[in-house]
């Protein structure tokens, strides 16, 4: 063999070897970019089954609810105007009055500065809305709340009643606690007959809530569960698990990281 034909047939074992190595590179190219979109469908995806899943306990006088994807709360006005509520999670509250046709329409959600709590009266209920005991509970510990007008202390307005007798939209309203007996937020009342019923909207505030509760700063946030229990309107106990928006966000951000990492080292191992 001459020197000029092994020179052709190395050189042409090079060009097949860098082809190969390219064809490699490229390979493992895709194959990231796919592990990438793979990652990413994967965290929506578990996002979206965090948020959205809505189930009942084996006991049906307990109903778990959860936040879906449209119930973020940063849209609720409590401003006696409800067509915001109308995208959230609801649940039920009732007693099985009127051959169990009357059942209540109840909402629980949160944000990491506020619990909001909504209920709309069913047709058929002839009574005044409840706005006494209105029970939330933080990991066992119940505090019971009302809804009543405040004074210039940010106390009852004991002078100040609420009409729920005259249909109207009541705005400026407090949910407050027996002792100490400050406002946690603001809340709105609708009184009218047929269909929709009364209605009420409150906002709590979450910092102040722990306050009057003696828990400690973070602990509604921070896994805790909230359970809602209204027994002048209905049996049923509402639960919300009460985890930070921001925390979870931050769990699938770093989980995903350390996804990215190791796919990126083991594709430089490949490629050395």
């Amino acid at each position: 063999m001459t020197t000029k034909r092994k020179k052709m047939i190395m050189s042409k074992k090079m060009i097949i070897s860098k082809k190969m190595m390219m064809s490699k590179k490229m390979m493992m190219s895709k194959k990231m970019i796919i592990s990438k979109k793979i990652l990413i469908c994967s965290g929506v995806i578990f996002l979206l089954c965090i948020s959205s899943v809505v189930r009942t306990y084996a006991s049906a006088s307990v109903g778990l609810q959860t936040q879906n994807a449209q119930s973020n709360p940063s849209n609720i006005t409590i401003d006696g105007y409800y067509d915001d509520w109308m995208d959230k999670p609801m649940s039920t509250l009732t007693y099985g009055a009127d051959n169990g046709t009357t059942i209540h329409d109840v909402s629980m959600i949160k944000d990491d500065d506020y619990i909001y709590i909504y209920l709309k009266m069913h047709p058929n209920y002839t009574s005044t809305i409840p706005i006494d005991s209105i029970n939330l509970s933080i990991n066992g510990n119940v505090c019971q709340l009302y809804l009543r007008y405040a004074n210039s202390q940010n106390t009852v307005d004991w002078g100040h009643q609420v009409n729920l007798s005259q249909n109207g939209t009541y705005l400026g309203l407090h949910p407050f606690t027996s002792y100490p007996n400050n406002s946690l937020g603001d809340a709105a009342i609708t009184i009218s007959t047929g269909n929709p019923n009364d209605r009420f909207e409150i906002r709590i505030n979450i910092k102040d809530l722990e306050k009057v509760m003696s828990l400690k700063e973070g602990t509604i946030n921070n896994g805790s569960v909230l359970k809602l229990s209204m027994p002048n309107v209905g049996g049923t106990t509402i639960e919300l698990l009460g985890t930070s928006t921001g925390a979870l966000l931050g769990i699938i951000l770093c989980i995903g990281t350390v996804i990215i990492v190791k796919l990126r080292r083991d594709n430089k191992a490949r490629l050395a």
